[in-house]
């Protein structure tokens, strides 16, 4: 009598679509941790310079941000909201100081239309932030 063998099947585990899996993973998770977030809102890179003076205690920064959009004290205005701004803070004091922050991409036409603005309403002591060369 011939019996018929019964064959074993054995198990398999395949590993090729596990790799695929893992390597997915782990491309995220690096792509995913190199991302940054400004908690503060804005970034504006300014440029740099040798010198720099400190400010007083009281001034109004007017910052430009690499997409030409204007902030005052870190809030977004436009431009006939910074006229008003500026006109009620210089009403109480003429010589408050304006610190402009503007980004080293923005157009030079910006600006001086931004300092065109802030003129037309009455104020007229500047200064450009900068940040110390390293």
């Amino acid at each position: 009598m011939l019996f018929e063998r019964r064959r074993k099947y054995r198990i398999e585990v395949q590993i090729v679509p596990m790799i695929d899996v893992m390597f997915f993973l782990v491309v995220f998770f690096m792509l995913f941790t190199t991302f940054k977030t400004n908690p503060a809102g804005i970034t504006i890179d300014i440029p740099q310079a040798n010198t720099k003076d400190t400010q007083p205690v009281e001034y109004l920064v007017v910052s430009v941000d690499r997409d030409s959009k204007l902030y005052v004290d870190r809030q977004q205005v436009s431009l006939l909201q910074l006229q008003d701004l500026v006109a009620r803070r210089i009403k109480d004091n003429s010589q408050l100081p304006v610190v402009i922050e503007a980004d080293r991409r923005v157009p030079w036409e910006r600006v001086i239309e931004v300092v065109d603005e802030i003129c037309a309403v009455g104020g007229h002591v500047f200064s450009f932030a900068v940040a110390p060369k390293e």
